[in-house]
């Protein structure tokens, strides 16, 4: 049911004017989530009024599992530490145009998703959030707005990683360290479909356990497992050559919090074959000349993963776009599948509640 200070034309009609749209929303307030020095808090705020090119969507789910990934990244473009935006990954309903937005285009009552730039004023944990009409595309009516908010931050780092920046090939070993998180779960379905065999990274028994329910892995590799080393796992899996790619997420939580988990760098350049290439989403990360004379030796190289960056500059944005699509083209045909999808309230998630699976707020 549609909140009362909303007014809508029954036949959501648009004009063939760019600048009219059939919504309109005026002195209306909604519930968002902000990081008030690093605390997430729901805050009353007035609903936002889309810019010339923007979309005002209706959320109706946003990923939480790298929800802070607004905070640090607007933190590093000197942003105000103090009151930062919260969530960028959503999917909802287009309630109004912004003035140069073609409604032929962007119909009103049109489901969309996408994400979010990292520097937007907007959070995506809120009612209502006012997102760039380029950085966002159709969602297929049949794909739920949960599956597509929880499963386009993966379906993203899948393409930079394994597409853009490694070029993954038939035959590839690609190695990937995130736990059971959803980014994992979906990049081992498309680079299995794009011909690798996957091999994933497990730090506890329960957690390799559930990693070995994909159909889509080679095997996966339990850092529980002290009688053998990292590196000495990996070589058995690939035949002592190495692997030839590494996505390392570990960054994104505190799974190495322990001395019996922890990898250190290593263990990941060891672990790479010649040619290999490293790519990880640690902003912090320091290579001494041992380091570099180690990847030298392995003709290897090192990138830096960071799937927001599309949206902080305009040069790729048509990539972006047909990554976008794709994706969830993909979704739609099933050939990326998320289970166990952990649904959250806003309040749940200022309260606090967290869960290692991939988590989505319903609104």
């Amino acid at each position: 049911p549609r909140l009362p200070w909303i007014a809508h034309h029954n036949n959501h009609s648009c004009s063939a004017q760019p600048h009219r749209c059939c919504c309109i929303i005026t002195n209306a307030r909604m519930q968002s989530v902000r990081s008030k020095e690093g605390v997430a808090v729901l805050v009353e705020q007035p609903v936002p009024i889309p810019a010339d090119h923007e979309l005002l969507l209706r959320v109706r789910a946003c990923d939480v599992s790298a929800a802070t990934a607004a905070v640090q990244i607007n933190a590093q473009l000197g942003g105000d530490a103090k009151d930062s935006a919260v969530g960028l990954a959503v999917s909802g309903v287009i309630e109004q145009l912004g003035a140069q937005v073609d409604p032929r285009l962007w119909p009103i009552g049109a489901e969309v998703t996408g994400l979010l730039p990292a520097d937007s004023a907007c959070s995506g944990l809120a009612e209502f959030c006012a997102v760039p009409c380029y950085c966002v595309v159709r969602k297929p009516n049949d794909v739920p707005h949960r599956l597509c908010a929880a499963a386009l931050v993966g379906g993203l780092r899948a393409y930079s990683a394994l597409h853009y920046q490694y070029r993954v090939a038939a035959g590839d070993l690609v190695l990937l360290c995130g736990g059971n998180a959803g980014w994992v779960q979906v990049m081992a379905q498309l680079a299995s479909g794009w011909g690798a065999k996957v091999v994933a990274v497990g730090r506890t028994i329960s957690e390799a356990s559930q990693l070995r329910d994909l159909s889509c892995l080679h095997t996966v590799i339990d850092l529980s497992d002290q009688r053998k080393d990292f590196a000495q796992c990996v070589r058995e899996v690939s035949a002592g050559l190495g692997v030839d790619c590494i996505v390392d997420g570990f960054s994104d939580h505190a799974y190495l919090s322990t001395a019996s988990t922890a990898l250190s760098k290593a263990d990941f350049i060891d672990s790479l074959a010649f040619n290999g290439k490293w790519i990880t989403t640690n902003p912090n990360l320091h290579l001494d000349a041992q380091d570099s004379r180690r990847l030298w030796m392995r003709n290897a190289s090192v990138c830096f993963l960071n799937e927001h960056a599309w949206n902080l500059s305009g040069a790729q944005q048509g990539r972006y776009l047909h990554c976008l699509q794709d994706f969830v083209q993909k979704l739609a045909d099933k050939k990326v599948v998320l289970n166990n999808i952990q649904r959250l309230s806003l309040a749940k998630f200022c309260a606090g509640e967290r869960s290692d699976l991939p988590s989505v707020v319903d609104l």
